[in-house]
């Protein structure tokens, strides 16, 4: 750092001036710095995700997603949120602001899908996952839940119902 000081006289008084300068370089290079890149799980417990979203509060009295709760806590991570989701059984999960956790059967239609880096506040309880941001959610949504088990897991319910007519088909021919 350097340190430069200059005289100013008047016709009454003598002032001297110091002033810290900073060396232009690293100013430029603390702003020009990106945030670490936080990572954007898939989804788990049923629930895939869809994005960032713009909080609503601006606009309407409801948030991006509602009708459900919040949670908040101090070790928030993406698997908590969507646990306490799936308990409740709520379509969609949204995690805000680094330690909430936003759980309802809707999401929206005055929300708005924005870049993922606008999510850019990790989790409280792991700080290297996505946990929304100042009024930016990462949403997730519970994949369609009318499924029917197969030999080799979930089979999709078009599926799944294709799959009874052959099998109901070929009971009815024994």
């Amino acid at each position: 750092m350097q340190f430069s000081r200059w005289s100013i006289a008047t016709a009454t008084a003598t002032a001297t001036l110091t002033i810290l300068l900073h060396p232009v370089a690293a100013v430029a290079q603390s702003i020009s710095d990106p945030k670490p890149t936080l990572a954007v799980g898939p989804g788990s417990l049923g629930y895939v995700y869809l994005g960032c979203y713009n909080e609503t509060l601006d606009i309407t009295n409801d948030r991006a997603i509602y009708g459900g709760n919040v949670t908040k806590s101090t070790d928030m991570t993406v698997e908590k949120c969507l646990g306490a989701c799936k308990e409740r059984n709520y379509n969609y999960a949204g995690l805000e602001y680094t330690s909430e956790c936003w759980c309802g059967p809707y999401l929206s239609d005055l929300s708005q899908k924005l870049e993922d880096i606008q999510c850019d506040l990790g989790c409280a309880g792991n700080n290297s996952e996505a946990c929304g941001g100042a009024l930016r959610v990462s949403v997730y949504k519970l994949q369609s839940s009318s499924a029917v088990w197969g030999s080799t897991g979930m089979v999709p319910m078009r599926l799944g119902a294709a799959l009874a007519s052959v099998v109901c088909a070929t009971l009815i021919a024994l």
